[in-house]
């Protein structure tokens, strides 16, 4: 059980960095990071295109989600979105509330975890090709 929280919480922050950073980098460029951020941006933008990719390979979810579940965790999830259930409804119930989609509903959720990862992809492709 210890693993599954280890994994759980390296799961979370890497996730909370990758749905937040987007969100951040004007406030970056401002601080005059600018120069600093250049080399990652390119990198960046393959790690959010390859995340979801990988998902079609586990079932519909992260590899860390797979090892997670596999070693205790998510005992009480009531959906297949094990992580997003367990640790960002927080952040994803109240937006899919407001635009009209079904917490837990399978086609809502994928229609909004799409939705938000094409968002971010997009935030990143306009700041590296046409900010830089």
């Amino acid at each position: 059980m210890l693993m599954s929280k280890f994994l759980n919480d390296f799961h979370l922050f890497g996730a909370l960095i990758l749905i937040f950073f987007p969100l951040l980098l004007p406030l970056f460029f401002y601080m005059g990071l600018k120069n600093t951020l250049k080399p990652l941006m390119g990198p960046l933008l393959l790690v959010y295109v390859i995340v979801p990719t990988h998902w079609v390979f586990f079932n519909n979810s992260c590899f860390i989600t797979s090892m997670t579940k596999n070693s205790g965790g998510y005992t009480n999830s009531k959906s297949k979105f094990y992580f997003i259930e367990n640790n960002l409804k927080w952040l994803y119930k109240p937006i899919m509330d407001i635009i009209g989609l079904k917490w837990l509903k399978y086609n809502d959720m994928l229609k909004f975890l799409v939705g938000h990862i094409l968002i971010n992809i997009l935030i990143i492709w306009y700041y590296l090709f046409y900010v830089y």
